[in-house]
């Protein structure tokens, strides 16, 4: 079930394009979003796997513009039904916002604590509008703001766990993550030793600086692979390893023994079925 809203938007910095509510069946893999816009999805209940990650509800996860992502619902008879909504968007402002409530195309999933606030909310809106209406702009969009400022709590109380040092390592590795050569350069931006800064990074993310610079990487590099024809020495050298075989064996651990070349074919042979 769903409502469209092709016209809803202010001064065209967001455009509601649709909410929904859907409870597909064991096994069921989501088609490839080919919608230029975000889709929140709300996961009341159910297991399953996204962007190759495991999921249960409650949680929240984000499909990007254009991802190459789908959802896959857990096969599993004894696994709980799989409910959710969901809004989808698009405009000038939408990856601010997405940005805002602390969602990134690198972490796209997020608990939900407050998952009965949203199918209350998602329950009184499409019994309010059943049909496509001007004049109904105002409180599709006041329910789209209501939907992000429930999650502001929960963002802002784990931002609030990592210390400054993590948050500003972590910003610098995700703009320069190419370029840096090792970890006295991320410990002099925040003027504290190599030690120091692992002793706290660590402890805010379970991982040293460097491990995460290399996922980070990684990530990049599967993104890169899944969106591009460029030669993977060319992909190597851009994201940050000089070497492409030392690339290929650190890609392979990272990836379940996968090599680039494999997951590029994997990708592409999944979209296109």
């Amino acid at each position: 079930m769903s409502v469209y809203f092709p016209h809803t938007h202010i001064d065209n910095t967001i455009n509601i394009a649709e909410i929904g509510y859907s409870s597909p069946n064991a096994g069921y893999s989501s088609k490839s979003q080919l919608f230029n816009g975000f889709t929140i999805h709300y996961l009341v209940t159910g297991k399953g796997t996204y962007a190759e990650t495991p999921i249960s509800g409650p949680c929240i996860f984000v499909r990007f513009p254009l991802s190459p992502h789908r959802y896959t619902v857990n096969s599993s008879p004894d696994s709980p039904k799989w409910e959710q909504y969901w809004i989808r968007f698009s405009g000038p402002s939408s990856k601010e916002f997405i940005n805002y409530i602390g969602i990134s195309e690198e972490s796209p999933i997020a608990p939900c604590n407050y998952i009965n606030q949203v199918v209350d909310t998602f329950k009184s809106m499409t019994s309010s509008f059943s049909h496509k209406s001007s004049d109904n702009q105002l409180a599709i969009l006041s329910v789209f703001f209501k939907l992000l400022s429930l999650h502001l709590p929960q963002s802002s109380d784990e931002f609030k766990k990592v210390s400054n040092y993590t948050l500003i390592v972590c910003n610098y590795i995700h703009e320069h993550y190419a370029n840096i050569t090792n970890e006295k350069e991320l410990a002099n931006l925040v003027h504290i030793s190599v030690n120091h800064l692992g002793r706290v990074f660590k402890a805010d993310t379970d991982i040293t600086p460097l491990q995460y610079l290399t996922k980070h990487r990684i990530k990049c590099a599967m993104d890169l692979l899944s969106h591009t024809d460029l030669p993977i020495a060319i992909i190597s050298e851009s994201v940050g390893f000089s070497n492409p075989n030392y690339f290929c064996n650190v890609f392979k651990k990272h990836c379940n023994n996968i090599s680039p070349k494999v997951y590029r074919e994997n990708v592409r042979r999944t979209a296109d079925t």
